[in-house]
């Protein structure tokens, strides 16, 4: 994930004729090849939504690529706003935050998500309870790859939050790749469930399109 947002001046111009300037982003992001991942754009939560300003982001993004857009105010959690991400192919942001609805939103094959912390920024210990409903989410979701942030945080929660939603989630996106594992090496339960806990601590390859990549 690169995060083109990071610039002052994009900050300030909040994609305001900012079309060249995103191209420019886009040449420079191109020389990651195919370690490329997302391109994330943040909006302030004084950008609200209006028709214009919907507009600005998807007449100047290149639908070829993935995009996400992660707003802060809640007026962009609409209809209008998935449809036209849909329609432009573009990835709406899912936001665990204090200030943003927490609805699970897909509007492309892949999905999103940014963990700020439900009621406190970068303070935010996540329960097994709350990680096994996003599981759950990315399970009906049926999204191409999951791609998940968790914030640094003053408790360094971050690493075991991650952990353990990897673990819930990894039932759903590496069940078929442990059985082939386990039916391929002639393994027996025990030694099929090692090999599950082996690769859900690593990038998952096996799960050919059903990947999901987490990243503090």
């Amino acid at each position: 994930m690169i995060n083109p947002s990071a610039t002052p001046t994009n900050n300030i111009k909040r994609l305001k004729d900012s079309k060249e300037l995103v191209n420019g982003f886009y040449q420079m992001a191109d020389m990651f090849k195919e370690k490329l991942g997302c391109i994330l754009f943040q909006l302030p939560q004084s950008f609200h939504y209006s028709e214009e300003h919907l507009k600005r982001i998807t007449s100047q993004l290149d639908r070829k690529r993935k995009n996400v857009i992660e707003f802060r105010h809640e007026s962009w959690w609409n209809n209008e706003v998935y449809n036209a991400f849909k329609k432009n192919n573009l990835i709406f942001c899912t936001v665990s935050s204090p200030k943003t609805p927490d609805d699970f939103v897909k509007t492309r094959s892949d999905v999103y998500l940014r963990m700020h912390g439900k009621s406190d920024w970068y303070r935010y210990n996540y329960s097994d309870k709350e990680l096994k409903e996003y599981a759950e989410q990315i399970k009906k979701s049926k999204a191409k790859n999951v791609w998940c942030y968790f914030d640094n945080d003053y408790n360094a929660n971050a690493p075991m939050n991650c952990t353990m939603l990897i673990r819930f989630s990894s039932i759903v996106f590496c069940r078929r790749a442990v059985a082939q594992a386990g039916n391929d090496q002639g393994l027996g339960h025990d030694e099929t469930l090692e090999e599950f806990y082996r690769l859900i601590f690593q990038p998952m390859p096996a799960c050919g399109n059903d990947e999901i990549v987490m990243c503090l």
